[in-house]
């Protein structure tokens, strides 16, 4: 008889069609004339309910119930058998599937699985072995280079299109190993091109990278090899005798990275002491023979620097820390009579840059950082930058332009001020709060003074006179003014008009010191 799902002969006895592995149920019709039955699905179940239950029937239950163990043992005979097994082998879809996927053909194998393999116990367990077989062949093609890298992977893929849970599962990881397999392949013509090239410390990183599933991998390690000792030679050859502080520096960088590469060798590390304790001695030598020429010479801020590269790698040198000190000292005295020829001229601006300078060449030295401080606090400060408490006929320098004195010197707006006191007085009061000393300026009458006599006062908060010009007019000179403020809370500036035709002044570049 023949199955009416796909046509393949069944003999007599045969529990499942040799074509498509489904179960066989015989019908009615003699066998001998092709006539037996598979019945459709939901018919056996119809039939069962039919026929009533018996001792009988229910043994032929729980035969049914060893099934699945049977399956597995059915799938065994069918592989070892031949003739129709061979025909169930050849025109099964589970092989009609890898026999695609093998020859890069995908069309149509997830309808083909779909609907022939999934759920049909036989053909998913013949699909699992041979697709496992071909697995292997698509690796072992990869390793000998017949397929790239990209056809690999889409065979590989395509099992993982299919849907299968089992196949995901298996060929998930068979795609990690061909990724990982292609790394190495790839980390090994890297280090070959490398290692032609004489690049022996990168060619050894990218042999390191070649696993032990590649082929390559013997004479990878074997390369790797070669490399170390073709590296070890260069480097040692390459930082023999250096001669001056930046080949030295130089060659012992290059020593330290070969010994992270190569920790345990014997000769990198002989090496790399030998060079340090040369570079010492040759720094030390440097500082002591130039010291005392580097101080007269002004040139401390290239003295300290090389005492301190010298004291790093001779840590606790006694000759080094006395020269250090004698250094420090000359340096700080140098820079204090410095500051102090600046404030001698009134030269704050200049005295803070230079300190500011010093500083950073003896950063935690702490006499200049305060003499820094000490300056900063001092600032002059000038008259146009502190408020001015109550005024009258007293005109700013942000309200005035470009003015000219009586006897021809021209005067800026900025810290300045005129004073126009028509008639009577013109003043401005300040709140000192007893932090200045001394205050200067120039005052000097205004080009458009009438020939009337003024007189310019500076007086306290007591009206006690602290500074007056006396009576000056048109012919009287710019007069330079020095007005001692000390324990002054407050100050005036007042000019007096003694005439009727009208007398005005300038107060220029009035300056207030705190020592």
């Amino acid at each position: 008889m023949r199955c009416n799902y796909c046509g393949a002969e069944v003999k007599e006895g045969m529990k499942y069609c040799p074509g498509c592995g489904k179960e066989i149920q015989q019908g009615k019709g003699s066998s001998d004339h092709g006539s037996g039955t598979i019945f459709q699905p939901g018919e056996e179940q119809k039939r069962e309910q039919e026929t009533p239950i018996t001792p009988r029937s229910k043994k032929t239950k729980k035969k049914r119930k060893k099934a699945p163990i049977i399956l597995t043992l059915v799938l065994v005979v069918i592989l070892a058998a031949g003739g129709a097994a061979l025909t169930f082998y050849v025109k099964s879809p589970a092989r009609k599937i890898v026999s695609r996927i093998s020859k890069g053909d995908y069309s149509e194998i997830e309808q083909l699985y779909k609907n022939d393999v999934k759920d049909h116990v036989i053909q998913e367990m013949l699909l699992d072995k041979l697709a496992e077989k071909d697995c292997a062949t698509v690796l072992d093609d990869f390793k000998a280079e017949k397929i790239t890298y990209e056809e690999a992977s889409e065979k590989l893929n395509a099992y993982l299109t299919l849907g299968s849970k089992k196949l995901e599962t298996a060929f998930g990881e068979q795609e990690k190993t061909l990724e990982s397999l292609n790394s190495s392949m790839e980390a090994y013509k890297k280090a070959e091109e490398l290692y032609e090239d004489g690049d022996y410390e990168e060619a050894m990183e990218a042999y390191a990278q070649v696993s032990e599933d590649d082929s390559n991998y013997e004479e990878a390690q074997s390369k790797m090899s070669q490399c170390v000792d073709s590296y070890k030679a260069e480097i040692l050859n390459k930082t023999e005798n250096p001669e001056d502080e930046q080949e030295y520096e130089t060659a012992i960088q290059t020593v330290e990275v070969a010994a992270d590469i190569l920790p345990d060798d014997e000769d990198l590390a002989n090496r790399l002491a030998e060079l340090k304790d040369s570079y010492a001695a040759m720094l030390k030598s440097d500082a002591l023979d130039h010291g005392t020429q580097y101080m007269n010479e002004g040139k401390y801020e290239e003295l300290f620097a090389l005492l301190k590269k010298a004291q790093e790698v001779n840590e606790g040198d006694s000759e080094l820390d006395n020269l250090e000190k004698s250094a420090e000292d000359a340096y700080v005295k140098t820079v204090q009579d410095t500051v102090d020829d600046y404030l001698t001229k009134d030269n704050y601006d200049d005295a803070i840059t230079y300190l500011k300078s010093a500083t950073r060449v003896l950063e935690s030295n702490s006499t200049l950082t305060e003499l820094l401080q000490q300056v900063q606090e001092n600032v002059p400060v000038k008259l146009c930058d502190l408020k001015i408490s109550e005024s009258d006929r007293f005109e700013s320098g942000e309200e005035l332009k470009v003015m000219e004195d009586s006897v021809g010197n021209i005067y800026s707006p900025g810290n300045l001020y005129k004073l126009t006191p028509y008639y009577g007085k013109g003043y401005a009061s300040y709140y000192a709060n007893g932090e200045y000393t001394r205050m200067t300026g120039t005052i000097a009458v205004a080009d458009d003074s009438s020939k009337d006599t003024g007189i310019v006062t500076v007086y306290d908060e007591n009206e006690k006179i602290l500074y007056t010009t006396g009576e000056i007019t048109r012919t009287t000179a710019p007069i330079k003014v020095d007005v001692d403020l000390s324990g002054v809370k407050w100050f005036t500036v007042c000019a007096e008009d003694k005439g009727r035709d009208g007398f005005n002044c300038f107060i220029s570049d009035f300056v207030l010191y705190k020592n």
